[in-house]
Protein backbone atom coordinates (compact mmCIF):
# COMPACT_ATOMS: atom_id res chain seq x y z
CA UNK A 1 0.00 0.00 0.00
CA UNK A 2 1.31 3.51 -0.97
CA UNK A 3 1.91 6.06 1.81
CA UNK A 4 0.34 9.29 1.39
CA UNK A 5 1.15 12.49 3.13
CA UNK A 6 -2.21 11.88 5.37
CA UNK A 7 -0.16 9.26 6.33
CA UNK A 8 2.63 10.66 7.41
CA UNK A 9 0.47 13.64 8.96
CA UNK A 10 -1.57 11.23 11.01
CA UNK A 11 1.77 9.56 12.20
CA UNK A 12 3.02 12.57 13.40
CA UNK A 13 -0.27 13.38 14.82
CA UNK A 14 -0.24 9.97 16.81
CA UNK A 15 3.75 10.45 18.13
CA UNK A 16 3.69 14.12 19.42
CA UNK A 17 2.92 14.62 23.03
CA UNK A 18 3.01 18.53 22.31
CA UNK A 19 2.32 20.97 19.79
CA UNK A 20 5.49 21.92 20.03
CA UNK A 21 6.59 18.75 18.54
CA UNK A 22 4.01 18.61 16.25
CA UNK A 23 5.31 21.54 14.81
CA UNK A 24 8.58 20.88 15.44
CA UNK A 25 8.32 17.74 13.35
CA UNK A 26 5.96 19.11 10.46
CA UNK A 27 8.91 21.31 9.73
CA UNK A 28 11.30 19.06 9.57
CA UNK A 29 9.02 17.38 7.47
CA UNK A 30 8.58 20.87 5.16
CA UNK A 31 12.24 20.81 4.74
CA UNK A 32 12.16 17.57 3.45
CA UNK A 33 9.88 17.81 0.93
CA UNK A 34 10.72 21.60 -0.51
CA UNK A 35 14.35 19.68 -0.67
CA UNK A 36 12.84 16.81 -2.64
CA UNK A 37 9.82 17.83 -4.56
CA UNK A 38 10.93 18.50 -8.29
CA UNK A 39 9.70 21.46 -8.32
CA UNK A 40 11.06 23.22 -5.42
CA UNK A 41 13.89 21.62 -5.48
CA UNK A 42 14.83 23.21 -8.34
CA UNK A 43 13.86 26.85 -7.02
CA UNK A 44 15.69 26.43 -3.72
CA UNK A 45 19.14 25.13 -3.19
CA UNK A 46 18.91 25.41 0.62
CA UNK A 47 16.25 24.75 2.95
CA UNK A 48 16.96 25.19 6.97
CA UNK A 49 15.06 25.07 9.57
CA UNK A 50 14.80 29.11 11.02
CA UNK A 51 17.37 28.69 13.92
CA UNK A 52 19.85 26.60 11.90
CA UNK A 53 20.14 29.46 9.01
CA UNK A 54 23.05 31.15 9.24
CA UNK A 55 21.14 34.83 9.17
CA UNK A 56 18.81 33.93 11.94
CA UNK A 57 18.73 36.67 15.14
CA UNK A 58 20.82 35.23 17.81
CA UNK A 59 18.46 34.85 20.34
CA UNK A 60 16.41 31.80 17.89
CA UNK A 61 13.20 32.86 19.43
CA UNK A 62 10.41 31.68 17.64
CA UNK A 63 8.70 35.06 16.15
CA UNK A 64 6.94 33.42 13.22
CA UNK A 65 9.13 32.40 10.58
CA UNK A 66 9.99 28.52 10.75
CA UNK A 67 12.11 28.01 7.37
CA UNK A 68 14.12 29.87 5.25
CA UNK A 69 15.32 28.86 1.71
CA UNK A 70 17.62 30.28 -0.31
CA UNK A 71 16.74 30.57 -4.21
CA UNK A 72 18.92 28.26 -6.28
CA UNK A 73 19.43 30.97 -9.29
CA UNK A 74 19.26 34.26 -7.34
CA UNK A 75 20.40 33.48 -3.86
CA UNK A 76 17.37 35.35 -2.75
CA UNK A 77 15.98 34.39 0.35
CA UNK A 78 12.53 33.38 1.56
CA UNK A 79 11.01 33.26 4.68
CA UNK A 80 8.62 30.28 5.26
CA UNK A 81 5.69 29.59 8.00
CA UNK A 82 4.60 26.21 8.21
CA UNK A 83 1.07 26.11 9.84
CA UNK A 84 0.09 22.10 11.26
CA UNK A 85 -3.86 22.57 11.09
CA UNK A 86 -6.28 20.09 11.29
CA UNK A 87 -8.05 19.92 7.51
CA UNK A 88 -10.87 21.31 8.95
CA UNK A 89 -9.36 24.58 10.48
CA UNK A 90 -9.90 28.09 8.75
CA UNK A 91 -6.84 30.28 8.65
CA UNK A 92 -7.32 33.41 10.28
CA UNK A 93 -5.66 36.58 9.23
CA UNK A 94 -4.43 36.58 13.38
CA UNK A 95 -2.99 32.90 12.64
CA UNK A 96 -0.45 34.95 9.98
CA UNK A 97 0.10 38.14 11.62
CA UNK A 98 3.03 37.69 13.27
CA UNK A 99 4.41 35.96 10.20
CA UNK A 100 3.95 39.16 8.31
CA UNK A 101 5.31 41.20 11.04
CA UNK A 102 9.10 39.06 10.99
CA UNK A 103 9.24 38.79 7.26
CA UNK A 104 8.72 42.14 6.95
CA UNK A 105 12.40 42.91 8.25
CA UNK A 106 15.83 40.94 7.27
CA UNK A 107 15.38 41.34 3.55
CA UNK A 108 13.71 38.67 2.83
CA UNK A 109 12.44 38.46 -1.37
CA UNK A 110 9.36 36.25 -0.85
CA UNK A 111 6.73 34.49 1.61
CA UNK A 112 5.29 30.96 1.78
CA UNK A 113 2.79 30.08 4.14
CA UNK A 114 2.32 26.05 3.92
CA UNK A 115 -0.61 24.80 5.98
CA UNK A 116 -2.44 21.34 6.51
CA UNK A 117 -5.21 22.44 5.15
CA UNK A 118 -6.67 24.65 2.22
CA UNK A 119 -9.46 26.67 3.88
CA UNK A 120 -8.49 30.37 4.06
CA UNK A 121 -10.64 33.10 5.80
CA UNK A 122 -11.54 35.98 3.40
CA UNK A 123 -9.31 38.22 5.47
CA UNK A 124 -6.24 35.99 5.63
CA UNK A 125 -6.70 35.56 1.80
CA UNK A 126 -6.74 39.32 1.27
CA UNK A 127 -3.57 39.86 3.41
CA UNK A 128 -1.23 37.90 0.68
CA UNK A 129 -2.79 40.21 -1.83
CA UNK A 130 -0.62 43.15 -2.55
CA UNK A 131 2.41 42.74 -0.39
CA UNK A 132 5.72 44.94 -0.76
CA UNK A 133 7.21 41.32 -0.45
CA UNK A 134 5.09 38.63 -2.62
CA UNK A 135 3.52 36.79 -0.36
CA UNK A 136 2.17 32.55 -1.25
CA UNK A 137 0.19 30.12 0.21
CA UNK A 138 1.14 25.94 -0.44
CA UNK A 139 -1.69 23.93 0.85
CA UNK A 140 -2.34 20.55 1.76
CA UNK A 141 -3.74 20.06 -1.57
CA UNK A 142 -0.94 20.87 -3.05
CA UNK A 143 1.62 18.14 -0.61
CA UNK A 144 -0.56 16.02 -1.60
CA UNK A 145 -0.58 16.63 -5.51
CA UNK A 146 4.01 16.11 -5.63
CA UNK A 147 4.76 12.79 -7.36
CA UNK A 148 7.32 12.36 -4.10
CA UNK A 149 7.66 9.27 -2.09
CA UNK A 150 6.11 9.52 0.93
CA UNK A 151 7.78 7.25 3.83
CA UNK A 152 6.39 6.74 7.71
CA UNK A 153 9.09 7.73 10.31
CA UNK A 154 10.48 4.98 12.09
CA UNK A 155 11.03 5.06 15.86
CA UNK A 156 12.68 8.02 16.66
CA UNK A 157 13.26 9.23 13.15
CA UNK A 158 11.45 11.85 11.32
CA UNK A 159 9.02 11.36 8.37
CA UNK A 160 10.86 11.27 4.58
CA UNK A 161 9.87 12.19 1.79
CA UNK A 162 11.83 10.88 -1.62
CA UNK A 163 11.95 11.30 -5.20
CA UNK A 164 12.65 8.01 -7.49
CA UNK A 165 15.66 9.22 -9.32
CA UNK A 166 15.59 9.41 -13.06
CA UNK A 167 18.41 10.01 -15.36
CA UNK A 168 17.10 13.29 -16.26
CA UNK A 169 16.35 14.36 -12.81
CA UNK A 170 18.64 17.07 -10.69
CA UNK A 171 21.01 16.67 -8.30
CA UNK A 172 18.83 18.45 -5.55
CA UNK A 173 15.54 16.21 -7.02
CA UNK A 174 17.87 13.26 -6.35
CA UNK A 175 18.40 13.67 -2.65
Amino acid sequence: MTTTVHDVLHAIRQKAKTNRELGTAFERLMVRFLSTDPVWSEQFSRVWMYGEWPGAAANHKDLGIDLVAQERNTGAVWAIQCKFYEAEHTVQKADIDSFFTASGKGGFAHRLIISTTDKWGPNAEAALDDQQIPAQRLGLSDIAASPIEWRLPSSGDAATATWPASPDASPAARS
